[in-house]
């Protein structure tokens, strides 16, 4: 992750509990022993690979996922 084109953080999705996988079953574990459960159109984040970074307005941040492609945005 950049940025204003600084590299702000890496890392790799084997930081979620070794796989962002495992950190998504842990999850649909805990709810389903407390009674509750993931709905249809539920969205679940797995947590940061890169920390938290602060960004001010016109900040420009860029995440490359590989091959899975990048987002970016810039910050009014």
């Amino acid at each position: 992750m950049t940025i204003d084109g600084v590299l702000g953080g890496s890392g790799f999705g084997e930081r979620a509990l070794g796989n962002p996988l495992n950190a998504l079953t842990w999850l649909t574990d805990l709810l389903s022993d407390s009674g509750d459960g993931l709905q249809v159109g539920d969205v679940v984040a797995t947590g940061t690979r890169t920390g938290l970074h602060a960004v001010h307005p016109g900040s420009h941040v860029r995440a490359d996922f590989g091959v899975f492609g990048h987002v970016e945005i810039t910050f009014a």
